[in-house]
């Protein structure tokens, strides 16, 4: 992928370029300052081709340039190579494999945010981990150069992003998301054991798409989990409504009948 963006930005950006300036010009993006190979070059022409519908054809000096088909999604690769956002923000799913490819090589990657807080913004950002919660959301953690400090960032708010040549060094540590029920790494020392008895179609939910990897159920109905409590789960819990009784921690139990009452009193009538 790294590769193919590399192709479809330096036409997009430069024009017209011959094969031999395309493939020079990857060495500056190269760990080893080599030029790309002739057969990587059409092999990646094909990924853009069936993967975007960006063709690219040689002009008549034999030069490649950018052609339309039917099923061009240019207004997409633009938002990868280039970060324009003039159209809707792309799904998730769009740019899994490039954050992929940048945590497997430790590799920075340069990235424009469309935060629900604050106007769009451009970080620079070392993905140390990726993360898909149990409700199918998914997110990248990883040292934020606008922020100083590692943040989670949800890939569906992610308006543009793009591969560096820099390479980060990995973290120790490796299980950011280990006890957590949603986006928040959560710190390993806040784990608590959380008891919930289920009523109604939530012991088969529960049963069929588990909230955790240490979710069991210990008897009929009742269900435990080693989770981080936090904001999150508190979140989850009251979303499931008269179907969820929690039992344990009691300091969870305190805090659900806090906001239970903080709700009421914003529907009581004067």
């Amino acid at each position: 992928m790294q590769k193919a963006l590399y192709i479809a930005r330096t036409l997009l950006q430069k024009g017209p370029q011959t094969l031999q300036e395309i493939c020079d010009g990857w060495a500056e993006y190269d760990a080893r300052g080599k030029s790309m190979a002739t057969s990587t070059f059409y092999d990646n022409r094909r990924v853009l081709a069936e993967r975007f519908g960006l063709l690219l054809e040689q002009d008549a000096e034999k030069r490649y340039v950018v052609t339309q088909s039917s099923k061009m999604e240019r207004p997409l690769l633009l938002r990868m190579v280039e970060g324009t956002t003039t159209t809707p923000l792309p799904t998730a799913e769009v740019w899994q494999p490039l954050l992929e490819e940048a945590h497997k090589n430790c590799q920075m990657v340069r990235m424009s945010y469309a935060s629900l807080r604050r106007p769009a913004y451009e970080t620079t950002l070392s993905p140390y981990a990726l993360h898909t919660t149990a409700q199918g959301r998914h997110y990248v953690l990883g040292m934020s150069s606008v922020h100083k400090e590692i943040r989670t960032f949800a890939l569906e708010r992610i308006v543009a992003l793009q591969l560096l040549p820099q390479h980060f060094t990995p973290p120790l540590r490796t299980d950011f998301f280990a006890r957590s029920v949603g986006a928040m790494s959560g710190d390993v020392q806040d784990v608590a054991t959380v008891r919930l008895r289920a009523h109604g179609y939530l012991v088969a939910y529960l049963r069929a798409v588990p909230l955790h990897a240490s979710q069991q159920e210990v008897s009929t109905g009742v269900f435990e989990w080693q989770v981080v409590h936090d904001a999150e789960l508190l979140r989850l819990l009251l979303s499931f409504g008269s179907f969820a009784t929690v039992l344990a921690p009691d300091s969870l139990r305190r805090e659900l009948r806090q906001t239970l009452q903080e709700m009421l009193g914003k529907y009581e009538t004067e």
